[in-house]
């Protein structure tokens, strides 16, 4: 039986993915997400609810401060502004991955966008901290940062000299995903489950984005001879 080529199986991966994301959007489509009043659905009404008591109860003026600038990391705004510096800065060495990054970052914010209109879930409106426009579900803050900082994340990763730094890189991106999450249900502008959603969309989406580099045969520059290790042939 013969094996699959590589590009074969990328695109066959691809497929698979993307099918996902589908059935993942018809579920926010279909389930009847909100409730009377704007409240969302008991299953998740229940979980939700308990789950931003205990982290209301670790509220405080020193915590608030804090969040409000954790969250910001999180934003389009902030994060549009590292990439337009990335931008110039990588542009000689690094020119495709920090286009790539910055296509995945702006097609990431157009998804969230557009199934928060699909969706229409209200924010909760349990003594929030914060004024956020719009709909709640997925939290947008939630997945720009898992996509952004994965992705800065998995590239610094690939093309560190020193692997070793990967590590703290990977708990550095780690960190301030979940802190971002954390501190939008700390705030009451989402439902734990809008952050959840929006790691888990994210989490799709760069996949769905990685794979497609992979497929378009991009694979970062080429090594020039002589310099991985083995003698360049004369």
């Amino acid at each position: 039986m013969k094996r699959l080529p590589s590009r074969t199986k990328t695109r066959l991966m691809l497929m698979v993915v993307v099918a996902a994301g589908v059935l993942l959007t018809l579920a926010v489509v279909v389930l009847p997400y909100p409730g009377p009043g704007g409240i969302p659905e008991e299953a998740t009404r229940s979980m939700d609810l308990r789950m931003m008591d205990i982290v209301y109860r670790w509220r405080s003026p020193t915590l608030t401060r804090a969040m409000i600038v954790v969250t910001n990391l999180g934003a389009a705004f902030p994060i549009a502004v590292l990439v337009l510096v990335m931008i110039p800065a990588a542009w000689r060495t690094r020119r495709k991955e920090v286009l790539a990054l910055a296509v995945i970052f702006i097609v990431g914010v157009l998804i969230h966008t557009l199934l928060k209109e699909v969706a229409q879930r209200p924010r909760p409106a349990i003594a929030p901290l914060v004024d956020a426009p719009g709909y709640g579900f997925p939290s947008g803050h939630a997945m720009n940062a898992f996509v952004f900082y994965s992705a800065v994340a998995l590239f610094c990763c690939r093309f560190l000299k020193r692997k070793m730094l990967g590590l703290p890189v990977v708990l550095l991106a780690a960190g301030i995903v979940i802190m971002t999450g954390f501190s939008r249900v700390y705030l009451g502008v989402h439902y734990p489950s809008d952050v959840l959603a929006g790691y888990v969309i994210g989490a799709w989406w760069l996949a769905v984005a990685l794979l497609i580099g992979r497929s378009a045969g991009l694979e970062g520059p080429a090594i020039p001879a002589g310099q991985n290790g083995s003698k360049a042939k004369p």
